[in-house]
């Protein structure tokens, strides 16, 4: 596991009451993790889980508190995203596109 991996995990998620480092203090780590985690093929193991994780402590957190750093940006894509519904079809578009993509280039 990686450096990052475990920095996160012990300041973000074992130990929150320790306040020496909090999620805007690792704003380029998490949001390479978030990157990693959303945009490999394979990502690291546990990785996944680690975002998934930080993601659900920043949810518990008392929602009075001004949240900064790549959390906050992924909260408000979360909360945009449930905003809207999808399209008729737009699975089954994507779905098509990605095929037509892959078969293209294999």
């Amino acid at each position: 596991r990686s450096f990052a991996m475990i920095l996160a995990k012990i300041y973000l998620i074992d130990d929150r009451s320790n306040a020496q480092l909090i999620e805007s203090d690792l704003f380029g780590t998490l949001e390479m993790l978030v990157q990693i985690s959303n945009n490999t093929r394979n990502p690291p193991e546990g990785l996944v889980q680690l975002v998934d994780m930080i993601k659900m402590n920043c949810e518990r957190m008392d929602p009075n508190l001004q949240m900064s750093g790549p959390t906050s940006q992924l909260h408000s894509g979360i909360a945009q995203a449930r905003e809207f519904e999808d399209p008729h079809g737009l699975l089954e578009k994507t779905e098509y596109l990605l095929r037509e993509w892959v078969n293209m280039y294999h």
